[in-house]
């Protein structure tokens, strides 16, 4: 199985990251681009995971980058099972 994390990534220069961890282990730093446009860019990846086994699985999303221009805006999770 494996997990996915879309959202969108407004328009802007400044930060927008954010730190994905699986079930405790090691966080994986994201940070989304700049983006020049006037309107957001929707149905973004942030975060997709690796091949996680059957069974029950926990997702640690820390932002750790925003600000008041640009947010961090989750839309959706994605399970893709086996």
């Amino acid at each position: 199985m494996q997990i996915a994390v879309v959202g969108e990534i407004p328009p802007g220069d400044m930060g927008i990251a954010a730190n994905y961890s699986i079930d405790g282990g090691e966080p994986l730093t994201v940070a989304q681009p700049a983006v020049a446009a006037e309107s957001p860019t929707n149905n973004s990846v942030f975060f997709e995971s690796p091949v996680l086994s059957a069974g029950l699985h926990n997702l640690t999303i820390d932002v750790i980058q925003t600000s008041s221009e640009r947010s961090y805006t989750l839309w959706v999770f994605f399970v893709q099972p086996d």
